[in-house]
């Protein structure tokens, strides 16, 4: 019962954040119709969002934030040649940190029309988007997304992943949904066809290092995780989730890979990440390869990447693996 309240009141409070974004965006200002599509977009409502533009007057669909949001919209949609085009024109009109944002994007994009792009599995709580390498690859990474990522996020480790010449799988969740929609047996049956034969890592980094290792052992993979957590564990749950039930498996009890997991943390940053590796990792993969790095903080992928040493890291996980 508590739970249906919760999931009323999270509806109710969707409804007003959209009621206040229309009524700035009432206003005509270029900022208040990008904050209006941008909610739009995140909920879902992709067609009202391309029908609010196109009614929009000229100076206001022009401007370079609802241009952003407009570029968005169409990456949500796989049209990456369309959204690349539109943000490259962008480009000359942008300074400071929105243009360094919008030139990664750009990155991200290039790498991306590159690759055949699949979707393996959609529903409402997750989709799952395979980029395939036009030039082929022996190596499949399959990346998870963060607590606060959502099915319209960026796939974690772009375009670090696809430069390098590898496949990516991205599994994408609905926001702060933990997974929680997607069996592992769903998962194995959308991707096992594509990984046969191949390298295979899963990997992630908070809550998408816990579902790597969640789902790892369905399709064999070796993970590489930073600071896996699942904040609705008893062990280390956050009062923020205190009412959403935890109906993940324990990772003891689900199949186990043969790969001995890579770990990375920060035995300094935050006590639940060493809580939630002593309760729940070790238990299940006791063979673990625990790497600390003190000072990094939670995220410790982002930290390695900053000192230059990620690449390394990366290259010798898929090593480790050894020939498909």
């Amino acid at each position: 019962m508590i739970l249906v309240f919760q999931r009323v009141g999270w509806a109710v409070a969707k409804k007003a954040r959209l009621a206040l974004a229309f009524m700035r965006a009432r206003k005509g200002g270029h900022q208040e119709s990008a904050a209006f599509v941008r909610a739009l977009r995140v909920n879902g409502l992709r067609d009202r969002a391309n029908a609010y533009l196109k009614a929009l007057p000229d100076d206001v669909a022009k401007s370079p934030s609802v241009v952003l949001e407009s570029a968005e919209l169409q990456r949500g949609q796989h049209l990456y040649a369309e959204t690349k085009a539109t943000l490259e024109a962008l480009l000359p009109t942008l300074g400071g940190k929105t243009k360094k944002a919008v030139q990664h994007r750009v990155r991200e994009l290039k790498v991306i029309l590159r690759c055949d792009v699949q979707v393996l599995a959609q529903s409402k709580d997750h989709s799952i988007t395979l980029f395939e390498q036009k030039s082929g690859s022996d190596t499949v990474i399959v990346t998870f997304g963060t607590v606060s990522s959502g099915l319209l996020s960026a796939p974690f480790g772009l375009p670090f992943i696809l430069e390098n010449g590898f496949h990516q799988i991205h599994v994408a969740q609905r926001e702060f949904t933990f997974y929680q929609g997607l069996s592992n047996e769903e998962f194995a049956d959308a991707v096992s066809e594509f990984c046969e034969g191949k390298k295979v890592i899963c990997y992630g980094s908070s809550l998408g290092g816990y579902a790597a290792l969640y789902y790892a052992g369905g399709i064999q993979a070796k993970v590489l995780a930073s600071s896996p957590v699942n904040y609705l564990d008893n062990s280390i749950r956050r009062l923020r989730y205190i009412f959403v039930p935890n109906r993940h498996q324990k990772l003891s009890d689900l199949p186990r890979s043969p790969h001995a997991p890579t770990i990375y943390v920060d035995p300094l940053a935050d006590e639940r990440d060493m809580i939630f590796l002593r309760h729940n990792v070790s238990p299940a993969y006791p063979d673990a390869v625990i790497k600390e790095l003190p000072g990094a903080g939670h995220e410790v992928f982002r930290a390695l990447l900053a000192q230059g040493d990620l690449k390394r890291v990366f290259l010798e996980a898929v090593s480790e693996v050894g020939s498909p």
